[in-house]
C-alpha cells in the first residue's frame, strides 16, 4: 500500500508500510512534497496501479515541501510542517490512520518549517526529523536539528556530531 498525503503524483509525500513488500525489494519510507499544493489524499495498492481518492472528514490544508514517515509500529502516516499560501511555514503535526486525518497537539515540536527529511526507525519505533528549513530573523535559514515523535510529543535530539545544514534531502532506514 502507498499513500500519497498533501500532494499529486508529479510532487508528493510517498510512504511506503512495507505490507505487502515491494515486489522490486525497495522501499521508500519517507520524502517530501516537491512543491505541488494540492488538498488530494490518495491510495495505491501494489495488487493494482489504479488509483482512487481517500474521503476523509476533516483533512490538512493544501501545503507543500511536508515531511512524511510510516510509523509502521502504530499503523500510521505522520506528516509535519509544509508550506500553504495562507501561512508560509506550518509547525503542524498530523496522523493518518485508515481514512481518519487527526491534527495532534504536542506539547514540544520542531519550529514550523519546509523540506524536513523524515524516516521512521524501526528498532527504537520512533519517528525521527532532520534539517529543512523556515524563515528566520536573517531571513530563510537551513536547519540541521534532529527531532523524534513518538506518537505523542517531539523531543529534540542533540546528537554529538551531525550533518551539516540541509532541506530536501532523503533518508532511509536501514533494517
Amino acid at each position: 500500500l502507498m499513500i500519497v498525503a498533501a500532494g499529486v503524483a508529479s510532487g508528493c509525500s510517498a510512504i511506503t508500510d512495507f505490507a505487502p513488500p515491494d515486489p522490486d525489494g525497495g522501499g521508500n519510507n519517507g520524502n517530501q512534497n516537491n512543491g505541488n499544493q494540492n488538498n488530494s489524499n490518495q491510495n495505491n495498492s501494489n495488487a493494482d496501479t489504479s488509483w482512487v481518492r481517500l474521503e476523509t472528514n476533516v483533512e490538512p490544508s493544501a501545503r507543500y515541501y511536508t515531511g512524511a514517515a510510516f510509523d509502521d509500529t502504530r499503523g500510521r502516516l505522520v506528516m509535519f510542517g509544509g508550506g500553504s499560501e495562507a501561512l508560509p511555514f506550518l509547525a503542524e503535526t498530523w496522523e493518518l490512520e485508515g481514512d481518519t486525518w487527526t491534527q495532534m497537539f504536542p506539547a514540544d515540536s520542531p519550529s514550523a518549517r519546509v523540506l524536513s527529511n523524515m524516516v521512521y526507525d524501526n528498532h527504537r519505533e520512533r519517528v525521527v526529523l532532520f534539517g529543512g528549513g523556515f524563515n528566520g530573523p536573517q531571513g530563510y535559514e537551513d536547519q540541521n536539528d534532529t527531532w523524534e515523535y513518538d506518537g505523542t510529543n517531539w523531543t529534540r535530539i542533540d546528537t554529538p556530531s551531525s550533518p551539516p545544514v540541509r532541506r530536501g534531502a532523503y533518508m532511509s532506514y536501514d533494517w
